[in-house]
């Protein structure tokens, strides 16, 4: 479980990056949303990493000013 988290947050880093690039473009004046359809066991460890309901066919990361939102294919 350990390691998960720990790729887990390895993720979120990259993700970080990818936000920190945006808003160094004209993105920044605008709303970032970035919609990200995975399998359905990609899903649920995105969900479970984060908490979510697996009931739910989304789950949302806000990180500065982009929304990441992970929809379950």
């Amino acid at each position: 479980m350990v390691q998960d988290q720990e790729n887990f947050r390895d993720n979120l880093v990259k993700f970080a990056e990818v936000v920190e690039l945006l808003e160094k473009t004209i993105a920044k004046n605008g709303e970032v949303n970035i919609n990200i359809v995975l399998n359905e066991n990609n899903f649920k460890y995105v969900s479970q990493n984060l908490s979510n309901k697996l009931n739910d066919n989304k789950c949302i990361i806000s990180i500065g000013s982009v929304d990441f939102t992970f929809l379950k294919m």
